[in-house]
């Protein structure tokens, strides 16, 4: 797992999406999360590929975490979301529910 490798959002933003994470998943509840296409997805049918975390130096709301995940059917996709008091909890209960690729490696 290549996790926190990136200095900036926007760079790992736009590495993931060379790699094909080209999709932004909204988190619409804790079992149900959907592409801008309207396809829906359990927390069940994801895995967690990867993820990476950011600090504002300058700001602590700046603080934010994006999720490369791979769901069943080979779609790729990412979720981006502030991390500690900034971060959304219906995010957080969503990906508790989605497998790591790298268990050993969990830090949400």
């Amino acid at each position: 797992m290549r996790n926190n490798q990136f200095a900036t959002l926007s760079k790992a933003l736009n590495d993931l999406r060379n790699r094909g994470f080209e999709n932004e998943l909204t988190v619409m509840d804790y079992d149900l999360a959907q592409l801008k296409n309207g396809v829906k997805f359990s927390p069940e049918q994801l895995v967690l590929i990867e993820h990476h975390r950011f600090e504002g130096f300058s700001n602590p709301a700046d603080n934010s975490v994006v999720y490369a995940l791979e769901a069943q059917d080979g779609t790729r996709s990412v979720i981006v979301d502030g991390y500690g008091k900034y971060g959304d909890e219906v995010i957080a209960k969503f990906l508790m529910n989605v497998r790591d690729e790298h268990p050993q490696n969990k830090e949400l």
